[in-house]
């Protein structure tokens, strides 16, 4: 390699993505060693929660590794494990065992107060001010000696993840992005009553709500003060909360936010979505938006009489002149005809559409094939899109053709790229029968199948589509430890092509892990629209990614 011309190297190394090959690189030459170092640094990752993983750094800053944490502009800080998954290599794709995840979790083996100061004995090793983005994932707070050294220290982070506290607030005055894991609804309202205390820069704001067992909490207060707005803010993302309240015309979250300036907003898993969508239809009467991407939850549209839910989301999408991206979940009904109509009116500039019916115990194609087919004719530069099958599509083939009715209508989609199949949490994929438990080979499987079917039925018309995810990211120990039911987590495959003895191709799935997809694939922010994702397992994945 180092005896090809320069420019060539220079774009194949920047083609090299993970660690191993970059340290590897290193090595090649001189040459290769100061380009690669700065990348290499450009991004830490430490597990505070394992004991030997954090001696081995510091093992590495005492050998001079410490010199180059100039080159560093991320650092994320784990205080605790990330959500595991199912293993995988070229060949197969399986559950972790019981005792794989028990492996797993056994590397929690320092206290809050170890992790605590090997973070602080951590962040002094950095030059003062290199950071730029920076990420603590915890369910916990910053510690205030952090806060302040971070205040004092490290002025040019312009991207912070961190768990919600009131203490928080000197750090968001240099802030592009803000990204907070709430503990309490409570300190939101008290980030937005008092919008001072961000920068005029603040680009975007994002607020999940974790605690399953304390939804009293997720209730955003009906009222604010609004003393100010944000100029430049652009990108809204909340989950996890009671928005009921919040579409207040006047002296509500639409004010504090002015949704006329934004670009990007996204509700997941909110309820409520049925009364902000109405709200945001009402704006977009009277008031000109730049809306490009939305996601939201519409609650029960089955209780919805009148139907003005989908004529309000309908003026929203009508308004919506620049609207590329359209995410909606709704329970207990189909999407009215008025309503299908509003998407294929815009659908010649979509480029993400996930339509998702959350019915929880049978889980069911939120459209008839009919309309199915009728959006992805509208839709000729769809580049990725979110959907489900009913459960049968999986398990009894011959009564439910779902998944052909997919493959047969999604012909014209040329510029596919990736797909994502949501799964019900109470989804019977992996039951051999009514009684008993999951079993893991039938549910891989099944899932297999259902990928190869697509990939096969789109290899020679969608030529772009290279990437399927099946499921959400979820932690499987839940479905371990609840029984029978709970979410499944995500199954990730990339297309490849498989030739018999007598030279037929044909199309198939290769399962990978998450971090591999992200990495290869170009388009994957479909995922994060995900609703039933873990709102802290969603959270913290961006984080580290």
């Amino acid at each position: 390699m180092i005896t090809l011309p320069i420019d060539v190297q220079h774009m194949i190394a920047d083609y090299i993505v993970t660690y191993e090959d970059l340290k590897a690189l290193c090595v090649a030459s001189k040459y290769f060693h100061s380009y690669v170092v700065p990348r290499l640094y450009k991004r830490i990752h430490l597990r505070l929660w394992d004991r030997e993983h954090t001696d081995r750094f510091m093992e590495s800053v005492a050998a001079g590794a410490g010199d180059k944490f100039r080159f560093t502009r991320t650092l994320v800080l784990e205080d605790i494990p990330m959500v595991a998954e199912p293993i995988c290599d070229l060949t197969e794709l399986r559950y972790l065992s019981e005792c794989d995840w028990d492996e797993h979790r056994r590397g929690i083996d320092m206290t809050g107060e170890e992790r605590e100061s090997r973070m602080s004995e951590c962040l002094r090793l950095f030059p003062e001010h290199c950071l730029r983005r920076f990420c603590f994932v915890a369910r916990r707070s910053l510690p205030i000696h952090i806060i302040e050294h971070l205040q004092n220290r490290q002025h040019a982070i312009d991207q912070l993840y961190c768990t919600s506290s009131l203490d928080l607030t000197p750090l968001f005055r240099n802030l592009r992005q803000l990204h907070i894991y709430l503990q309490s609804t409570a300190h939101l309202a008290h980030y937005l009553q008092h919008p001072h205390v961000f920068s005029e820069n603040i680009h975007e704001l994002s607020f999940i709500y974790g605690p399953e067992d304390e939804r009293d909490g997720s209730v955003l207060p009906d009222e604010f003060e609004v003393t100010k707005t944000l100029p430049n803010l652009k990108k809204v993302t909340l989950a996890g909360m009671d928005i009921r309240y919040a579409y207040r015309v006047g002296r509500g979250l639409i004010d504090s936010l002015d949704i006329s300036t934004l670009t990007h907003l996204s509700m997941l898993e909110c309820q409520g979505g049925n009364t902000f969508a109405t709200g945001l239809g009402l704006i977009a009467c009277k008031t000109e938006i730049d809306l490009e991407h939305i996601a939201l939850d519409l609650g029960w549209l089955a209780e919805d009489k009148e139907g003005s839910v989908e004529i309000y989301l309908g003026d929203l999408l009508a308004a919506g002149r620049h609207i590329k991206s359209l995410h909606l979940k709704w329970y207990c009904s189909t999407l009215g005809e008025a309503l299908v109509d509003r998407i294929c009116a815009i659908g010649p500039r979509l480029e993400s559409l996930s339509l998702q019916e959350g019915m929880d115990m049978y889980s069911v194609s939120p459209l008839n094939s009919r309309d199915l087919a009728t959006i992805f004719k509208a839709c000729p530069n769809l580049r990725q899109f979110g959907y489900q099958f009913g459960d049968e599509a999986y398990t009894n083939k011959d009564i439910d053709e779902s998944i052909e009715d997919f493959v047969e209508a999604a012909k014209h989609l040329k510029e596919l790229q990736m797909v994502h199949i949501r799964l019900s949490p109470y989804c019977t994929v992996g039951f051999a029968s009514d009684e008993g438990q999951p079993e893991p080979n039938l549910i891989l499987t099944q899932i297999q199948g259902a990928a190869n079917k697509i990939f096969r039925g789109l290899h020679r018309s969608c030529l772009k589509l290279d990437a399927i995810v099946f499921g959400h990211l979820v932690d499987f120990s839940t479905r371990q430890d609840d029984g029978d039911w709970g979410p499944l987590p995500q199954f990730c495959f990339i297309k490849a092509e498989q030739k018999d003895r007598l030279g037929r191709e044909t199309a198939v799935g290769v399962p990978v892990s998450r971090a591999l997809l992200r990495k290869t694939q170009p388009y994957t922010d479909i995922l994060d629209m995900d609703p039933g994702s873990d709102g802290w397992d969603r959270w913290a994945w961006q984080a580290t990614s």
